[in-house]
């Protein structure tokens, strides 16, 4: 596995949890960039967010940008 991939992995692991928010992998992405100071194209968050075990809404499967149910995003409590 490519290292930034692992460094995504993870960083999905410690700041995202399920929920009841929708947020689609662009913005996921957007904030993962920010955090971690590197670029993250669709694919990999797409990836990220699969291998972690979190399922996208079913009717965003045809869409560029998936969307997953998650807890609210508190940019206080991101960790890197």
């Amino acid at each position: 596995m490519q290292m930034k991939q692992q460094i995504l992995i993870n960083w999905v692991e410690n700041n995202l949890e399920p929920g009841n928010r929708v947020y689609n992998t662009y913005c996921l992405k957007q904030l993962v960039e920010r955090n971690i100071g590197e670029y993250i194209d669709n694919d990999e968050m797409r990836e990220a967010m699969l291998e972690t075990g979190y399922e996208p809404i079913k009717g965003t499967l045809n869409y560029i940008n998936w969307s997953f149910c998650l807890k609210d995003i508190s940019l206080t409590n991101i960790k890197r």
